[in-house]
């Protein structure tokens, strides 16, 4: 459906490949009723990631907030401190973790509901808010 080759491999278990989640392939309207399936059956112990068509299930901690949370502990770096822009249900946990969050314009629910600020259309949006945070 996808357009994409999938690999076939007799024994996974032996490619030497560390396997970190699982991608869904579907549409998108059968996207959302996989999500709800998998928080249903997994709650939190799975970070569940909504793309239009695909669904990805990786561990918890297995997200940008985290990624974000451990750097900033290695540098010293408190969240208040922090600024993150992003737009994508990815990016959700990073805009949560940080002490702003900023989505984009063209953003999706997600990264809506997790920013504490929406910038305006387009760069310059992005460009003014950088700005801001010099004055």
């Amino acid at each position: 459906m996808s357009g994409i080759t999938p690999e076939y491999r007799p024994d996974p278990e032996h490619s030497g490949v560390v396997p970190t989640g699982v991608g869904v392939i579907s549409d998108a309207a059968t996207a959302p009723g996989i999500h709800r399936e998998l928080a249903g059956r997994y709650g939190d112990r799975l970070h569940i990631l909504d793309f239009p068509e695909v669904t990805v299930a990786v561990a918890p901690e297995a997200n940008k907030g985290h990624a974000l949370a451990l750097l900033c502990a290695d540098w010293g770096i408190d969240r208040r401190d922090v600024v993150a822009v992003g737009d994508s249900v990815n990016d959700a946990p990073m805009l949560a973790w940080a002490g702003v969050g900023a989505a984009m314009a063209h953003a999706d629910a997600y990264a809506r509901d997790a920013a504490d600020i929406i910038l305006e259309p387009g760069e310059a949006g992005l460009a003014d808010f950088l700005t801001s945070l010099m004055t």
